[in-house]
């Protein structure tokens, strides 16, 4: 089947799914519970105190240690005195579409509405995502279509796609940096990589950007000094307006990602926070996305091993092996640290069953 027909046959679904993904994502939103407490007193307490001038602090935000970086609430901060501006009477209305409950204060309808633009922009990167593997020279339009519907459809993706937490941002970088690598878009992809490293105050998310990034030097060696040098400039732009943000909050020059990467790089500091068994991931994963989990993880593997697939997907799949090497073996635990790897998890059980389907009927057609 050539790709215009393929693209004519799925076209009434692709048309379709842009409007459903946002009003999915916007309507779920604030129907999740809130599940980590990271969510609430490491994010939405700081922002209520850049908004309103007070809110619990957590030790993250002391300044002895200064783990957490005010970039990553600035950009909310901006939104949401956007939403704040407007009357209670234009917000509630739209507020009472997005809970099921009555809204009678202007704080709590902001709050809805931000939860449900942290769905939105979600929605948008897996848009991008699923969108860029469609093309014909990745993965096609059936298999990109069955994991836009995954990713929809999943559990795990409703939580983690209106959580204010690094790793949902990480999530959504990853969706939004791999359909930048597939489309070859190098600069902003760099852009991209760097900004969410060194704003989100978990620089251990750029795991995930690791492969490309290398690919993406190795692609064009032509390019490689410039490359470089492109990558080195936006650093330091934004590392500059990073720690200027900061210095206003902090009082001193300060860098949060460093000061939380030697925290947690340290022997025994996360440990404080309590440890699990490696079972706590394999049941989390199973419960977020029941068979996706385990298809998706012998998936990962049989892509990178049978190279049924173009080098630019193996690629893209190749960061789960990298998470899962680095989280599985600490000893302390958090449901929210896979979030990053939801998407991939969906896409290497499409391109497992693939796989599996594509043998067998081979097997068949020698018999």
């Amino acid at each position: 089947m050539s790709a215009s027909d393929q693209q004519g046959r799925n076209g009434g679904f692709w048309a379709i799914l842009p409007p459903l993904y946002l009003s999915w994502r916007i309507l779920v939103a604030n129907r999740m519970p809130i599940t980590d407490c990271d969510d609430v007193y490491n994010f939405w307490e700081p922002l209520h105190f850049l908004l309103f001038g007070f809110g619990m602090q957590s030790s993250e935000y002391a300044h002895e240690y200064a783990l957490r970086t005010y970039a990553y609430l600035t950009p909310m901060k901006l939104v949401a005195q956007i939403l704040g501006s407007l009357s209670f009477d234009t917000l509630s209305p739209v507020a009472a579409m997005l809970s099921d409950f009555p809204v009678h204060s202007h704080k709590v309808a902001v709050f809805l509405c931000l939860r449900a633009f942290l769905g939105a922009l979600t929605a948008l990167t897996e848009l991008h995502f699923v969108y860029s593997l469609r093309l014909r020279q990745h993965v096609g339009g059936d298999l990109a279509l069955l994991t836009a519907l995954l990713l929809l459809t999943q559990t795990g993706l409703s939580h983690a796609a209106a959580a204010y937490l690094p790793s949902s941002t990480w999530m959504a970088v990853y969706m939004l940096a791999s359909g930048l690598f597939l489309q070859k878009k190098r600069k902003a992809f760099i852009v991209v990589a760097v900004i969410a490293t060194l704003t989100t105050g978990r620089p251990f998310g750029a795991v995930m950007l690791v492969p490309m990034g290398v690919a993406i030097l190795l692609e064009d060696r032509k390019r490689f000094i410039e490359t470089l040098a492109f990558t080195a400039f936006t650093t330091l732009l934004v590392q500059g307006a990073t720690m200027w943000i900061d210095l206003q909050k902090y009082g001193k020059w300060v860098s949060p990602t460093l000061n939380i990467f030697l925290y947690n790089a340290g022997a025994g500091g996360d440990e404080l926070y309590g440890v699990e068994p490696l079972s706590y991931y394999m049941k989390n994963l199973v419960l977020n996305l029941n068979l996706m989990a385990p298809l998706g993880m012998l998936g990962c593997t049989l892509v990178l091993l049978s190279r049924s697939f173009p080098a630019k997907v193996s690629v893209i799949v190749s960061p789960a092996i990298l998470w899962f090497a680095i989280t599985f073996p600490r000893p302390h635990k958090e449901e929210r640290f896979m979030f990053p790897v939801y998407p991939l998890l969906c896409l290497c059980a499409v391109l497992c069953f693939d796989i599996v389907v594509r043998g067998v009927l081979s097997t068949f057609q020698k018999e």
